[in-house]
């Protein structure tokens, strides 16, 4: 996966079709395995050596590294990534390659009471606060010190911000206060919801970036999210109906909410693609005919079609 995702913008280049419908498909997509890829990483190690509740800020550690980089790009107009995201890609692969050739089992063991587990928990929130979030905080500072970037007022600036923090404070009640512990009965259910909401969440700042225009300070799909963790954790309906709600009734819940929020992101998805294949005249998964002098000048020239996307690595 970290080959692919290295590969297709390189690819785009060499055939002419680099543009802003190709980075909403490749960001958009890497935010939504920002949840699946520690879904894997969870089942290496089960939820005795990996507590579903610390998978949760793992996952979490996970969203906030891929959100910042596009934070950044929101406020300073350019992307940086840093060398710490090839480093984790890596990491992940070659624990599932061992994973396939070993076993699952290679990573039950521990050393002093420390596990694997404890190591990859660790070394995963380290790796981002140590080699992204301060440059990130750097290169917005830099943007507003040197006058490159947007310039934005602080609130403004911060705009993008109050989305996940108010998707992390809701997921946050429901983690903790669910009656049945539905973390523990469903945790990769609840990180595919959790996921995919996170990633609609990406999927507009990414768009708002791209667009130059203001952020979305609040997603419409937390409502429901909302009103679920209001059934699921607060019992405040049991004077009026004079019941509890099972654990099979909150599995069955988070099941309908986890399909009607992953229906809406694809909706918005289809429709906002379809918007810009019709805005730049283009199909989407076809690719136009294009001379060769076409492609040789792109060749001599990659930076021409993108002057603003700059990758560190």
């Amino acid at each position: 996966m970290d080959f692919t995702d290295g590969m297709d913008g390189k690819q785009a280049r060499r055939t002419g079709t680099s543009g802003p419908l190709g980075e909403l498909f490749d960001h958009g997509l890497d935010s939504y395995s920002a949840a699946l890829i520690p879904i894997y990483i969870f089942s290496l190690f089960g939820t005795v050596d990996l507590p579903p509740i610390h998978m949760f800020f793992v996952i979490w550690n996970v969203f906030l590294n891929f959100y910042l980089t596009h934070f950044e790009k929101y406020n300073t107009g350019v992307m940086f990534l840093p060398w710490g995201y090839d480093f984790t890609m890596w990491g992940v692969c070659l624990m599932l390659f061992v994973a396939t050739i070993l076993g699952p089992g290679i990573y039950r063991y521990s050393f002093h009471g420390i596990t694997v587990a404890n190591v990859f928990e660790v070394g995963l929130v380290a790796s981002g606060v140590l080699t992204s979030h301060p440059f990130i905080i750097r290169n917005i500072y830099l943007s507003y010190k040197n006058k490159t970037g947007k310039m934005r007022s602080i609130w403004e600036m911060l705009r993008p911000l109050f989305a996940p923090l108010w998707l992390f404070a809701i997921t946050i009640v429901w983690s903790y206060c669910s009656r049945n512990s539905v973390i523990n009965l469903e945790p990769r259910v609840l990180w595919i919801l959790y996921g995919t909401i996170f990633s609609n969440i990406a999927c507009r700042l990414i768009v708002a970036q791209m667009s130059d225009t203001r952020c979305d300070a609040f997603n419409i799909l937390m409502w429901p999210l909302a009103a679920t963790v209001g059934v699921c954790c607060f019992p405040w309906y049991q004077e009026f109906f004079d019941t509890d709600l099972t654990a099979d009734g909150e599995r069955w819940i988070l099941y309908g909410l986890t399909i009607f929020v992953t229906l809406a992101h694809w909706h918005y998805g289809y429709g906002v693609v379809s918007e810009m294949c019709e805005h730049f005249n283009i199909n989407c998964f076809k690719i136009k005919n294009t001379t060769a002098n076409d492609v040789r000048e792109l060749q001599d020239n990659p930076a021409a079609e993108r002057p603003e996307i700059q990758e560190e690595v």
